[in-house]
């Protein structure tokens, strides 16, 4: 049911929070050097949710084109009204990398932060695939396990080895650097 909804789940999360719930990202840039010196590169922000990495990358790169993609409606909504989207340099798309790639749009690199975790593992894979249709470099980040975060988690959470649902019915899977390789390599 969770994996089935996740949508409508994510939909519900921004409804209900809007932007009051992630911090804008400003640290990105920091961790990836790539990101501090876009000029006019294309940066598509997969999982973009309210623009938290979208709008920080905007105002330090005064050149650089965004694709903004995220599959929940209500995400998109809230970033479009956000005064600083208020531009043309960015492009915002309902869309869901699990069901196929996000047609006539490429990008010259594509960021993958905290959202792969909310994908059902068994489409991990044609996710990436998916996304590397559009770009041929991923900046990534997200949850391993052991993390502070997947020990918080009660086994009444647990959906399978490394898979947790939140209180609010969205998903978070825990990655292994095996794991990660294996997903690379498929």
């Amino acid at each position: 049911k969770y994996k089935q909804e996740a949508s409508k789940n994510w939909d519900k999360f921004y409804r209900r929070n809007e932007n009051r719930f992630f911090k804008d990202r400003h640290w990105l840039a920091r961790e990836f050097p790539e990101l501090g010196d876009l000029q006019d590169r294309t940066l598509m922000e997969v999982g973009c949710g309210v623009g938290n990495l979208v709008l920080p990358v905007l105002e330090s790169n005064p050149q650089c084109q965004i694709i903004a993609a995220d599959f929940s409606q209500n995400a998109i909504n809230v970033l479009v009204k956000d005064s600083r989207f208020a531009c043309n340099r960015v492009q915002a798309v309902v869309h869901d990398f699990t069901a196929g790639p996000l047609h006539d749009h490429h990008a010259d690199m594509a960021t993958l932060i905290f959202v792969l975790s909310a994908v059902p593992p068994e489409k991990h894979v044609p996710f990436i695939t998916n996304v590397l249709k559009s770009t041929s470099k991923i900046l990534f980040r997200d949850y391993a396990v052991e993390d502070a975060a997947q020990k918080r988690f009660s086994e009444n959470n647990k959906i399978s080895d490394e898979l947790f649902v939140r209180q609010d019915g969205t998903l978070t899977y825990f990655f292994s650097i095996e794991y990660l390789e294996k997903v690379a390599s498929e």
